[in-house]
């Protein structure tokens, strides 16, 4: 009787965890619907208050790409990075072939600890014709990219206290130059600073993220960026 009543409760108890489950999926879906819109015109919504006090990290990482490919006009991709094996995993696409995704991973676990001093310091890494200094499966990669007509693009260090949580990278069908992408990749920087556990963090900080944006002109044109302010 009790291995019955056991079986029930657990029957219930999985059936209620589906519909919970179930519940969370439309309102991810329906967060993303009401922001979508707002998210093309303007990207700072990615750190507006009303939108990080809804939304989950699935529905920041699908609203970041989607920011970036209304603001680029390029397939964008986002990359979560462990800070201790600077080792990237792709969360998000955007407008990059299914053929095209290998090419596009193995170009980026190849870059970022190749360029892990330029990402912590904030800069740019462009990611287009082979480069000096690439090993043979990174101008594979890059070849492979060019050949499924991404031809150009960058890797943008997404950062929180000097800490590289993420890149966000961008992909051209037509060679530079390109216009500096600071104002998106400061807001992504917020959006995923607030979605990330901050024990991903290799220091004990957490992100302030609801004040205003902090950057200036020079530095949004220049495409250089330094995080939001920040509370020990």
């Amino acid at each position: 009787m009790a291995v019955e009543l056991d079986a029930d409760l657990a029957a219930v108890a999985r059936a209620h965890q589906g519909v919970i489950e179930a519940e969370l999926r439309a309102s991810r879906r329906t967060i993303l619907h009401l922001f979508r819109t707002r998210l093309r015109a303007d990207p700072t919504t990615l750190g507006a208050p009303e939108f990080l006090a809804l939304a989950d990290a699935p529905t920041v990482h699908a609203a970041i790409v989607l920011a970036a490919r209304a603001a680029t006009g390029a397939a964008c991709a986002l990359f979560l990075v462990d800070g201790d094996t600077q080792v990237p995993r792709v969360v998000r696409t955007h407008g990059v072939l299914r053929a095209a995704r290998p090419a596009l991973i193995a170009l980026v676990a190849a870059e970022v600890p190749r360029r892990w001093a330029d990402l912590r310091d904030g800069d740019p890494v462009p990611i287009g014709a082979p480069a000096p200094g690439d090993d043979p499966a990174g101008a594979r990669s890059r070849r492979a990219l060019g050949e499924a007509g991404l031809v150009d693009g960058h890797l943008y260090p997404l950062r929180a206290a000097g800490d590289v949580l993420g890149v966000l990278t961008t992909h051209y069908r037509r060679p530079g130059p390109h216009p500096p992408q600071g104002l998106l990749v400061l807001s992504a920087e917020r959006a995923l600073a607030r979605s990330t556990p901050a024990s991903r963090s290799a220091t004990p900080t957490t992100v302030t993220v609801l004040g205003p944006l902090e950057t200036s002109p020079a530095a949004a044109r220049s495409g250089r960026w330094k995080p939001a302010a920040t509370r020990s």
